[in-house]
C-alpha cells in the first residue's frame, strides 16, 4: 500500500513537469536586407497558453554602434495590433529618417495588449501651447457661461510669436480605444446617470470624481490595484450629494489599475504618439471625418467608434463628450481659476475651433457646467 502511494505520488509531480504553463513569446526572427533595400525582420509570435483572439504589439529598436533609436517600423504588430501566429513581417528603411543604410541591429520585445486598450508606445512630444493676448483674455472673461472660463491653447496659425514650444517626453501606456460607454458604466455603477443615452453612448458624469470612481471598482472588479487612493474630507461627508467633491486623492504610480490620462498623455495620444502626422484633429485636418461636434451632430451624443480613428485608432479623442483628464490648471497668478480640473477634445456641442488638440476646457471642483462630460481608460505599461 505504501508503495502504490508513493507511486501515485510521482506520477502527480511528472504530470506537472510536462504540462507547463507556456508563455507569449518571440521567435524565429531572421532580418535580412534584401539588394541593400530596406530592412525585412520575419518573425513568429507564440501564443502560449493566452487566448487566440489575445492581441499584440511589438516594439522594434535600432541600435548602430553606441546610437539607439526607436525606428519608424512599419508591420505586423507595429503598424497596429496583431494575434499570435506565424511569418510576421516588420520593415523599416533608415534612409527615409535621414539614417545611414549599414550597421543596424533590430531588437523586437512584446506588448500584450488589455482588451478594449491600444498601446500608446512612449517618444518626445513637441507642444504647441499658445498664450491668449489681452484683448482675447478680456473677451472670453466676459462671454463666458455658467461661472465657467474656457482657456484656448493653440492656434499655431495665430500669434505665432506667443506660442512657446515645450518638449516632453512622454513614457509608454494603454489608453482605451473607445470613451467608457453608458452600458459599462451601469454595469458596475447603476444605471444613475441622467444626460447619456443608454447603450453605446459616451457616459457622461458631473463630476471628475465620478470618473476615479469608475476608475478605482473597474480596477477591484478585473483583480487589478487600484491607482487612486482616496480619503474622505470630513467637511463633505455629511452630505451625500458632495461627498465624492470633497474627496482627498492621491496616486499609486505603480498600480496596474485604471486611470485616467494626463493632459499631456492625452494630447500625445490624440496627436497620433510616434506615428502623428500633425493633424489639428485627432485622425485628421477634417473635422467631420473623425468628430462629432455642433456642425454635424445636432448637438447630440452619438455612439462611440463610428467615425475614423486617428493613427493608433482611437476614436472619438475629437468630439462627441469632452474627457476629463488627471490634472489642474496651472498655478497663474493672473487668473483666479488655478487648480480647475482639465477636460479635452470638445463634444458635439462645440464648435470645431473648440475640438483642436490643443485646447483645454477646465472646470471647478464642484462641476457641472460640461454637461457632455465624458472620460476614457488608462493603464501603465511596463515598457
Amino acid at each position: 500500500m505504501k508503495s502504490r502511494t508513493n507511486h501515485l505520488f510521482i506520477s502527480l509531480i511528472s504530470l506537472c513537469v510536462v504540462a507547463p504553463i507556456l508563455a507569449q513569446s518571440i521567435t524565429n526572427v531572421n532580418t535580412i536586407r534584401p539588394n541593400n533595400s530596406c530592412y525585412q525582420v520575419s518573425y513568429d509570435l507564440n501564443a502560449g497558453n493566452a487566448d487566440n483572439g489575445q492581441l499584440y504589439n511589438i516594439v522594434v529598436e535600432a541600435k548602430n554602434g553606441l546610437k539607439e533609436i526607436t525606428p519608424m517600423a512599419f508591420g505586423d504588430g507595429v503598424t497596429a495590433p496583431t494575434t499570435a501566429g506565424p511569418g510576421k513581417t516588420i520593415l523599416w528603411d533608415p534612409e527615409s529618417e535621414g539614417l545611414p543604410a549599414e550597421n543596424w541591429t533590430l531588437d523586437l520585445s512584446l506588448v500584450t495588449v488589455p482588451k478594449g486598450m491600444v498601446f500608446v508606445e512612449g517618444g518626445e512630444y513637441l507642444r504647441l501651447r499658445e498664450i491668449v493676448p489681452e484683448h482675447d483674455w478680456v473677451r472670453e472673461m466676459e462671454d463666458c457661461r455658467y461661472d465657467q472660463w474656457l482657456y484656448k491653447l493653440g492656434y499655431p496659425t495665430s500669434y505665432p510669436e506667443q506660442t512657446p514650444r515645450t518638449l516632453y517626453n512622454v513614457g509608454s501606456f494603454f489608453m482605451s480605444q473607445d470613451e467608457v460607454t453608458v452600458d459599462e458604466w451601469n454595469e458596475l455603477m447603476g444605471p444613475d446617470l441622467q444626460i447619456s443615452e443608454p447603450g453605446n453612448y459616451p457616459a457622461c458624469t458631473f463630476f471628475r470624481s465620478d470618473a476615479i470612481d469608475y476608475c478605482n471598482r473597474r480596477s477591484k472588479a478585473e483583480g487589478l490595484t487600484p491607482y487612486y487612493l482616496i480619503k474622505e474630507d470630513p467637511e463633505f461627508s455629511n452630505y451625500s450629494d458632495l461627498a465624492k467633491i470633497g474627496w482627498i486623492i492621491s496616486v499609486d504610480p505603480r498600480a496596474d489599475g485604471y486611470r485616467l490620462p494626463t493632459e499631456i498623455e492625452w494630447e500625445y495620444a490624440a496627436s497620433g504618439g510616434i506615428r502623428g502626422n500633425g493633424y489639428i484633429y485627432a485622425g485628421s485636418d477634417e473635422i467631420d471625418e473623425v468628430a462629432w461636434y455642433a456642425g454635424n451632430s445636432d448637438g447630440a451624443l452619438q455612439p462611440v467608434g463610428l467615425l475614423k480613428p486617428n493613427e493608433l485608432g482611437i476614436h472619438d479623442l475629437t468630439g462627441n463628450a469632452w474627457e476629463w483628464c488627471w490634472g489642474q490648471m496651472p498655478q497663474w497668478p493672473e487668473t483666479p481659476y488655478s487648480g480647475w480640473y482639465i477636460l479635452k477634445g470638445g463634444s458635439a456641442e462645440d464648435l470645431n475651433h473648440d475640438c483642436r488638440i490643443f485646447v483645454t476646457a477646465y472646470d471647478h471642483s464642484i462641476g457641472g457646467n460640461y454637461r457632455y462630460a465624458g472620460f476614457r481608460l488608462v493603464r501603465n505599461s511596463s515598457q
